[in-house]
């Protein structure tokens, strides 16, 4: 029997294993007042840069008390908790969901709780399955409609914390990318990981692209200092068609652990080369972008400049190439991640299409 170690009951001591009714119930203390547990059942788990937890909690408090939980835990694995920045990155996404984005345009799941001390981390939110919200997998391709409501979605939210001076105040956390949040023992191992990702991509791909992602590869750092930018924004960090669903017809985001104060076009740059279909976003990218910035000016961003975005957004193309080279890296050879494999070179075989 696997044991993961739990949330702290703050009155008896002791540590509860997520899943369990015990833990539930403590878990629900946090909610309101004391809402009895009957039974939880675990429907599934999946183990990769965090353990995911999908469950089923029977309860007797109020009918708007999900009864369907979405649970966040640190990895089972060592090499992906340390690969994500664990456990900044874990604090960091306990943190959005806590403290910032419920004051934003932007739609995500209800959090119930989130610890970020100890061997009690925990980050458990509504499970939106259970409201029929579609949901999509790394690697899917979005529709042009889609695409055009995401970047609608991303330009109200970059527009509400544009310049804002939030990020020198109570958002001085977030940093100026993920980067910041992984100390040196993690970045070695990234590299690493980078590194053999390119190994294992390497065989399928022309001489004249394996020379450019060496070249990428040995200027990494100085390609991450022509990205930052003044125009500064909270962006999501990680915009891809896994990160989203769709509830009534509208976008949401998930997965908010790469947040941070940056450029906002990085967002549309990251969701257009991973989850359009390449000849799609060659024909739309530039309306997209146009779009980003009209949103963007009526919205009070009056120095949203349609060619300059373009000129950023051109350059912010090779942005998502190192998470999802550790993301195939991690997941190659790991029984049971055939899916995560799959979905990590679908999305890596357009971004090499886009460096092209």
């Amino acid at each position: 029997m696997m044991f993961f170690p739990g949330k702290r009951d703050d009155d008896s001591g002791r540590f509860y294993p997520p899943g369990s009714r015990e833990w539930a119930a403590a878990v629900l203390r946090h909610v309101g007042e004391r809402i009895g547990v009957r039974r939880t059942h675990v429907v599934k788990m999946d183990v990769g840069t965090t353990t995911r937890m999908r469950l089923n909690v029977e309860h007797i408090g109020p009918a708007d008390v999900p009864s369907h939980w979405f649970t966040k835990l640190p990895s089972l694995s060592w090499k992906s908790r340390r690969a994500s920045g664990f456990p900044r990155t874990f604090e960091r996404e306990v943190k959005m969901y806590g403290h910032v984005l419920s004051d934003l345009p932007v739609a995500t799941p209800r959090c119930l709780f989130g610890a970020v001390r100890g061997r009690g981390r925990t980050l458990v939110l509504e499970d939106l399955t259970q409201y029929e919200a579609q949901t999509r997998l790394a690697g899917d391709v979005l529709t042009v409609d889609e695409a055009h409501q995401v970047v609608v979605t991303l330009a109200k939210l970059h527009a509400a914390l544009w310049a804002s001076e939030r990020f020198t105040k109570d958002l001085s956390w977030l940093g100026q990318g993920a980067d910041e949040a992984h100390g040196w023992i993690t970045a070695v191992l990234r590299s690493h990981l980078c590194k053999q990702g390119l190994k294992q991509t390497a065989p399928g791909l022309s001489s004249e692209l394996n020379v450019l992602l060496r070249r990428w590869f040995a200027n990494r750092g100085l390609v991450k200092t022509k990205l930052r930018s003044d125009y500064v924004t909270l962006v999501h960090g990680d915009c891809h068609a896994g990160h989203l669903y769709w509830r009534h017809g509208a976008p949401g985001f998930v997965d908010w652990r790469n947040a941070a104060c940056a450029e906002g076009i990085s967002d549309v740059a990251s969701l257009l080369v991973t989850s359009l279909d390449t000849q799609e976003r060659r024909q739309e990218e530039r309306s997209l972008v146009d779009l980003y910035a009209e949103t963007l000016r009526t919205q009070g961003v009056e120095d949203a400049c349609s060619d300059f975005l373009w000129e950023r957004y051109q350059l912010h193309m090779v942005g998502p190439l190192e998470l999802w080279l550790i993301a195939s890296s991690l997941s190659h050879g790991e029984k049971g991640r055939d899916e995560a494999v799959q979905g990590a070179q679908q999305v890596l075989q357009r971004l090499f299409v886009a460096i092209e």
